[in-house]
């Protein structure tokens, strides 16, 4: 009900307005003028082959301060155990 009220107000306010035909070439135009295209350079295959040996030395190293620390963890175990 209050919707209606509200929209009929409005309704009563605001008219259309019709655009001139000028403005509306010229928008046209220069929404039809800019065409951003994005271009993607292939990916070549010494870039791809410098990632993977990235992530394997990451993986690597990753693996090896887990496995110091675990060491560390269990050594404290045993020392504390004794």
């Amino acid at each position: 009900m209050e919707e209606n009220l509200i929209e009929s107000r409005l309704s009563n306010l605001l008219k259309p307005v019709v655009p001139r035909p000028e403005f509306v070439q010229t928008v046209g135009n220069r929404i039809h003028a800019v065409r951003s295209t994005v271009v993607q350079a292939p990916t070549t295959p010494w870039k791809l082959l410098v990632l993977l040996a990235s992530l394997l030395s990451l993986g690597i190293l990753l693996s090896l301060v887990g496995r110091g620390l675990f060491d560390l963890l269990i050594s404290q175990k045993r020392q504390a155990g004794s």
